[in-house]
């Protein structure tokens, strides 16, 4: 059973919260950005917009994230075709596919959500795939009553909203089943061969074809490729109006799609061919030195923990190169991620740091030990994957566990960091020397005093002994001295 929410519902929770939370207040919408360029002498960024006039910022936050701008597919002919041509990530909900023949293109994470959800209603659909997936079985299997997509009752709703205890558990249980799964992506290891066999079992329970199931199931790494829940597209694929086609898509011609020397005719073409993983930004962003990110990340993008890049100050991104995208869940991540940059910035303003820069040398070994961690992942086994570039380099994940990724964020390495002040003498800030809590007003002035047990009678009477509780006599150096005044009769 599964426990997956639709787009629509998704996106109207995210509006609820940025509504609850005033946040579309401090959103500007409809609004490109043409430029952002550092200027050192005045520690500021200047954002160019095309609809309205430059705006100047002390720090600049880039939250665009890494699927942002999709991409149809490179295929000769695609502009010939006669009818509509879809993309999974910029979707026409007017579009109407009641009858149609449809050309699915893709076989990854967007195909897998798509051909089940117009699977009965459309006439026929040919998907065309050139790689396989791994297709994880359910994960929650406390929950298993019943197959298909859960739908929560009135009186589950009632229960996880009445029992913050049961629906705190709930979905601690949902977070460490994406949490637990990085010593299965390790190459060679137990856990990899276990949850390969599994996850061969699973997929064929549910292909009854051996020569599909041959097809369908991947040779390379599980986890080479992004894993995704799909058992629902599996079955779609074997129902009477669904072909699918395996090898590389030839041209495509105004009625229909080539493949194999073969033309199927269809009506609609959808394109689940993702987006551009490259990292480099939609826009210029000129650092240092006049460096524009997008040629520096041209070849190979690198950047501190994903979230830095050296050459470029007062700079943070996120979902940058490297994070953990695929090492458990994304929500916690960016939750992590927004946390170090509460933390950085309440830095910057107290310490009146005019500008922070990540060392490049720092950025170098991190990325050294990232590359190193990964040659004995899964990531760099033998699949095509967007988490590597062309030279075959992981680019996407971080060289751990999500959790690990909190860990080295909640340890705030400020040294991996230079730092410019805004005065000569770093320690200005300082002023006359009041503490916050003094400035206050009404400040605890004795905060660090905690209510205590006090200490028991025995202490005393042990240490006038000369002993420990349960250990042996101090050395005689260490035994104190006595006098008539203080002795203690046994």
């Amino acid at each position: 059973m599964y426990h997956y929410s639709s787009s629509a519902e998704i996106q109207a929770y995210i509006k609820a919260v940025a509504f609850h939370y005033n946040v579309y207040s401090s959103i500007t919408f409809n609004t490109l950005v043409n430029k952002a360029v550092w200027s050192e002498e005045y520690a500021t960024w200047t954002v160019s917009l095309e609809n309205g006039p430059d705006v100047e910022c002390d720090l600049l936050v880039n939250g665009s994230g890494i699927l942002n701008n999709f991409k149809f597919p490179d295929i000769k002919g695609l502009d010939s075709f006669s009818g509509p041509v879809l993309h999974t990530a910029d979707w026409d909900a007017s579009a109407n596919l009641s009858g149609k023949r449809v050309g699915i293109i893709g076989a990854g994470a967007s195909a897998i959500q798509t051909l089940p959800a117009i699977q009965d209603t459309i006439a026929h659909a040919d998907v065309y795939i050139r790689t396989p997936s791994w297709i994880m079985s359910p994960v929650l299997e406390s929950m298993a009553t019943t197959k298909g997509n859960h739908q929560y009752t009135a009186e589950e709703k009632e229960r996880f909203r009445s029992d913050p205890a049961f629906y705190l558990e709930r979905r601690k249980e949902m977070e460490v089943a994406s949490n637990k799964v990085l010593k299965a992506f390790i190459r060679d290891s137990d856990e990899q061969a276990n949850l390969r066999t599994e996850l061969e079992a699973s997929m064929k329970a549910v292909i009854s074809d051996p020569a599909l199931q041959a097809q369908l199931i991947p040779s390379f790494e599980v986890g080479c490729r992004r894993l995704s829940p799909g058992e629902p597209y599996v079955a779609a694929l074997q129902r009477d109006n669904v072909t699918p086609v395996f090898g590389d898509v030839d041209e495509i011609q105004p009625d229909g799609v080539v493949s194999g020397g073969v033309l199927r005719p269809v009506d609609v073409i959808i394109a689940a061919t993702g987006f551009d993983t490259s990292f480099r930004p939609r826009f210029p962003i000129v650092g240092e030195n006049g460096v524009d990110m997008r040629e520096l990340w041209k070849d190979n993008p690198v950047a501190y923990c994903g979230l830095a890049v050296a050459g470029f100050p007062n700079y943070l991104v996120f979902l940058g190169p490297n994070t953990p995208i695929s090492n458990g869940s994304v929500m916690g991540t960016l939750e992590a991620t927004a946390d170090y940059f509460v933390r950085l910035v309440q830095k910057m303003v107290a310490q009146d740091v005019a500008y922070f820069s990540v060392r490049a040398d720092v950025q170098a070994d991190f990325d050294s030990q990232t590359q190193k961690t990964m040659q004995k992942m899964v990531w760099t086994g033998s699949c095509n994957s967007w988490f590597k570039n062309k030279l075959g380099k992981v680019i996407a994940l971080w060289p751990g566990s999500s959790l690990h990724y909190r860990e080295v964020l909640e340890a705030n390495r400020w040294e991996d960091y230079e730092w410019k002040h805004r005065q000569s003498n770093r320690f200005a800030y300082w002023g006359q020397g009041f503490a916050k809590v003094e400035d206050n007003g009404d400040g605890d002035l004795a905060y660090y005093l905690h209510a205590h047990e006090p200490l028991p009678l025995e202490a005393y009477y042990d240490a006038a002994r000369g002993r420990g509780a349960g250990t042996s006599p101090m050395p005689s150096e260490f035994t104190p001295r006595k006098s008539p005044a203080n002795e203690v009769k046994e």
